[in-house]
């Protein structure tokens, strides 16, 4: 009989988010009431509010599973190469580009995906650098935030075009090239 129940609720949270997610790709965040969730997951108000207080919840619900996803393969970011990484990380963001779009579309002061995750990469970089470098804990903040800032610029690339069409190699050199150009050296160097 427990398992029935599970079986009920997972179908029922399923049912909230899949609401959610296909409204935000009808209207605003901001628009979305918990009547519309309602409506589209065809639940009463009473089953919404047993598993969420409102509409934020969902939406951070969302979020807290998109950093999990994301969030589990930083460490290994600094111990494989880049094209190793990038390849590993492919697949996941192609299983959950759709997801990362829409709650990537919701900004608030409480609910704000990319930035989260932006500092999460920061952080992962600062753990890494503090273990193998001199610089100090204010250097490898600053060098963290380009990091996060730079590795978050390029998913909302993907995030806003098609992923598919790049090759993970050429990501790499196009990445490469910016960097290059970024730095440029005196003749004396």
């Amino acid at each position: 009989m427990m398992k029935k129940q599970d079986i009920r609720v997972e179908k029922t949270l399923h049912k909230i988010r899949t609401a959610f997610l296909d409204l935000l790709d009808e209207k605003e965040f901001e628009q979305i009431t918990v009547q519309d969730i309602l409506n589209k997951a065809k639940i009463n108000r009473s089953t919404f509010y047993k598993y969420y207080m409102n509409k934020n919840e969902v939406a951070l619900a969302l979020v807290s599973e998109l950093k999990l996803i994301f969030g589990s393969d930083l460490e290994q970011r600094f111990t494989i190469s880049t094209l190793e990484f990038a390849k590993l990380m492919r697949p996941v963001f192609l299983a959950n580009q759709d997801l990362v779009r829409k709650i990537s579309k919701i900004r608030t002061p409480k609910i704000h995906f990319l930035e989260d995750l932006r500092e999460m990469v920061k952080m992962a970089y600062v753990k890494h650098q503090r273990h193998c470098s001199d610089f100090s804990l204010e250097e490898l903040n600053f060098q963290g935030h380009l990091f996060g800032t730079i590795s978050l610029t390029v998913l909302q690339y993907f995030i806003e075009h098609d992923i598919e069409l790049f090759e993970t190699r050429a990501v790499i050199e196009n990445i490469t090239e910016v960097f290059n150009l970024l730095i440029i050296k005196d003749k004396d160097e």
